[in-house]
């Protein structure tokens, strides 16, 4: 039966029960693993606990071998010399445990490590971290509680030892006088991790949305019906003085259908974007949006220029 079964049967939360788990480290030999129900074992510790680079799930003929029985094993009936016990703190430190008897089917209540094992056998086994740590969990060294967040890896250092020094006798004099080879380390910062990062922090349902200071242009322009020639002739134009202005443009001329543009530069995710069409030039304007916002505004020509300009720079 799972931890649940038992908890959930004598009306008991999790936290109130013992964990039996059995693994096979990478020399064969068999692993009795105690730790308190609600929690799961951190195998990474374990691990470097057994200075074992490989741990498996034994197998219930290896724990029947051992003397205990599968599902229901107990502390109170196992060899410890014959068997290699880890106990966590948090089994070690609960009191009026259940836990298996060692019989098919049976549980014992009320286990008290300190209590229900004699010192020698306690000696024997040590008791160390091997639990998963868990949101709220208590710092070790402030008692805080954990808080977990999600983070993506940007850059990494490596530390790369005298290695590569000795190889190319890279040395230096120390203050005695002695040669030594240089301590050597090196870092790096992935620019495809940076533009991963960024995104996840930055964007909608419809795209990536630039951050102004590592966008790739700062202004999208569309021109629809580019093949009237007053679209051609304002867009072009508006182009070169955003140009002449020290503006990174990035100017969408190929005449396709406007939601098949505008969907493009969602994609993009360009800061700022400029339409200039046949129905905004009846009306001497060309329509101004933001990448972060669904909103518009119509800015008359002549201001388009100026406004952008201010975006830009109150986003510096």
């Amino acid at each position: 039966k799972t931890i649940e079964d038992v908890a959930a049967f004598l009306g008991i939360d999790p936290a109130q029960t013992g964990k039996a788990v059995f693994y096979t480290d990478s020399e064969d030999n068999l692993v009795f693993v105690c730790i308190r129900g609600d929690i799961e074992v951190n195998e990474a510790k374990l691990k470097k606990i057994l200075q074992s680079p490989q741990l498996t799930f034994a197998s219930d003929e290896a724990i029947q071998a051992a003397g205990a029985e599968p599902g229901y094993a107990s502390l109170l009936s196992i060899d410890c010399e014959k068997i290699r016990v880890v106990v966590d703190r948090s089994f070690a430190q609960s009191a009026n445990l259940v836990v298996g008897a060692n019989e098919a089917d049976h549980h014992m209540t009320g286990f008290n490590y300190g209590r229900d094992l004699d010192e020698d056998t306690r000696a024997a086994i040590p008791v160390e971290d091997i639990a998963t740590v868990r949101e709220g969990d208590p710092c070790p060294v402030t008692g805080e509680p954990l808080r977990m967040l999600k983070g993506i890896e940007v850059g990494n250092i490596f530390q790369l030892g005298t290695k590569y020094s000795k190889a190319m006798s890279c040395t230096f004099l120390d203050r005695n006088g002695k040669t030594q080879p240089f301590i050597m380390g090196c870092y790096g910062i992935g620019v495809g991790r940076t533009m991963a990062s960024v995104v996840e922090q930055n964007h909608d349902d419809y795209g990536p949305v630039w951050p102004m200071a590592i966008a790739p242009y700062q202004v999208h322009l569309c021109a629809l019906n580019i093949k009237k020639e007053p679209v051609r002739e304002a867009a072009e134009k508006l182009y070169a003085e955003l140009q002449a202005a020290g503006v990174d443009v990035l100017f969408d001329d190929r005449g396709e259908k406007a939601g098949f543009m505008f969907n493009d530069a969602d994609l993009i995710g360009v800061p700022l974007r400029l339409i200039v069409s046949p129905k905004t030039l009846a009306e001497g304007q060309v329509e101004f949006k933001r990448r972060n916002s669904r909103d518009k505004t119509m800015l008359e020509i002549g201001q388009a220029i100026g406004h952008v300009a201010a975006c830009i720079a109150d986003c510096q």
